[in-house]
């Protein structure tokens, strides 16, 4: 939760900067990463504070235990749906057609985002009804949908939405990858003008920060394609073997597996921070490395210049930072964060030059394997 919680909030700083959040993808990625955070405190708070401290808030009311069911649902659909969404738009800004490269805008964007979470939130209002506190034995009670044709029919809807969206994912991954090789095939046009050839490269048609966010995306696509698709074989399994004569050894196996796919659906939502700059986003991540494995602050100061005269010169620097999150001790998992700055000066006869300051930021986990 807190890697989640770091990485959502680090997403949505820099996707809301002046220079990102006119890209139409920012929109989608900005809209991902507030549902990401929306799902961790809807149900990954409530079911960590559940398995871990025996507390349940849901069951000491109606009204909390239908909020908490609605929300965790909703945004469990709305994540992997902006996620999509920014999968069209990809495939759209690859496509070799410039008519339909030029359907990306912040425009379509906004209302694609708008339109698709008061569809969402509509069509998930049934949780606000149709689910109670049910008593499932003596003094014990669960927040949960009611059981009967309702939750037989809300388990056939979990399982279909897991395999669309999961097929939706790897569709819209694939055909934006078969974008970008056809971008960059290199094509040999005639020019009649001057009897020669012009070699055109298409792949300069996508700026740098697109296909830093195809690559972005992509990452995300695989990760929440396969951790859900688990998930989907769970409930699915669960749904054959519901009418089966079960042995306790068995029961307890297939309760220990469920927890394990609960466990992988929430790592998508807590992913880590993906967009960076080059080299910066290296030293920031070598940093929050230094603090997890030390459990101390870590730094490291760059500079170098040259001059020839007063009106000929350059120089610049880089620092960055690293600060322990998490530490426990010697073999003990352990979390760092660290920051990169960097910028520089230059004058050319006198003309002053300054670089615009460039930043990057990086997470840190050191997980020990063994005692030794």
């Amino acid at each position: 939760m807190l890697m989640g919680t770091v990485g959502c909030g680090i997403n949505l700083i820099v996707f809301t900067r002046k220079n990102l959040r006119k890209n139409p993808c920012s929109i989608y990625f900005i809209a991902y990463n507030v549902a990401n955070i929306g799902f961790i405190y809807a149900l990954l708070l409530s079911a960590t504070m559940e398995e871990g401290y025996n507390i349940d808030v849901s069951i000491q009311s109606l009204i909390i235990c239908r909020l908490r069911l609605y929300t965790g649902i909703l945004f469990d659909v709305l994540s992997p749906f902006y996620l999509i969404l920014a999968s069209i738009d990809r495939i759209l800004v690859t496509s070799q057609d410039a008519l339909v490269r030029q359907k990306s805008t912040r425009r379509l964007a906004l209302l694609s985002v708008i339109s698709g979470t008061l569809f969402w939130t509509l069509f998930q209002s049934h949780a606000l009804v149709l689910t109670n506190i049910i008593q499932v034995g003596p003094n014990l009670f669960v927040c949960y949908f009611q059981p009967g044709v309702y939750l037989d029919f809300f388990t056939f809807y979990a399982i279909l939405k897991q395999f669309v969206f999961f097929l939706l994912m790897i569709t819209c991954g694939v055909w934006s990858i078969k974008n970008i090789r056809n971008l960059r095939r290199v094509r040999i046009v005639p020019d009649l003008s001057a009897s020669r050839t012009v070699v055109e490269n298409s792949s300069q048609a996508t700026a740098k920060k697109d296909r830093q966010m195809i690559l972005m995306l992509l990452i995300d696509i695989i990760i929440s394609a396969l951790f859900s698709f688990v998930y989907a074989i769970y409930l699915l399994y669960l749904q054959i073997t519901q009418n089966y004569n079960k042995t306790t050894d068995r029961t307890e196996i297939e309760d220990r597996i469920g927890y394990l796919c609960l466990f992988c659906i929430g790592i998508p939502y807590c992913g880590l921070p993906r967009y960076r700059r080059q080299g910066l986003g290296q030293s920031a991540m070598e940093q929050s490395l230094n603090a997890a494995r030390t459990g101390s602050w870590s730094h490291n100061i760059q500079a170098s210049g040259s001059m020839n005269n007063f009106k000929n010169y350059q120089y610049g620097g880089q620092i960055g930072v690293g600060i322990p999150i998490y530490n426990r001790g010697y073999n003990k998992p352990s979390v760092g964060l660290g920051a990169a700055m960097s910028g520089g000066h230059a004058s050319y006869n006198g003309q002053r030059f300054a670089a615009k300051p460039e930043w990057g930021v990086g997470v840190g986990v050191k997980i020990p394997f063994g005692r030794g």
